[in-house]
């Protein structure tokens, strides 16, 4: 359906510009990365005090690892490009 919406437009307008992603978006999954980081650190802090027991931090980190590799691969992947109507790439249609 986008394909097809995209080849009309583009028939209708050839001066028209297609744009993918989002810079809201792109900024928010930023923001995440940004508070993974934090979060991250705090569990560093946490190592170092010894408050809680090896296994819950080992659980904290490899989640907080998780996470900020999901949001670092849907930041760079939301960012914002312009494409061509007629040969649109599959992740776009994702």
């Amino acid at each position: 359906m986008i394909s097809e919406l995209a080849l009309r437009i583009h028939a209708a307008n050839p001066l028209a510009q297609f744009k993918a992603g989002s810079l809201g978006l792109w900024i928010t999954w930023l923001i995440v990365c940004l508070l993974v980081l934090g979060l991250a650190v705090l569990v560093a802090f946490v190592a170092l005090e010894a408050v809680a027991s090896t296994l819950q931090l080992v659980g904290a980190g490899i989640m907080v690892v998780t996470i900020g590799l999901f949001a670092i691969q849907w930041a760079f992947r939301n960012l914002p490009k312009n494409f061509d109507p007629v040969s649109i790439s599959a992740d776009l249609l994702e």
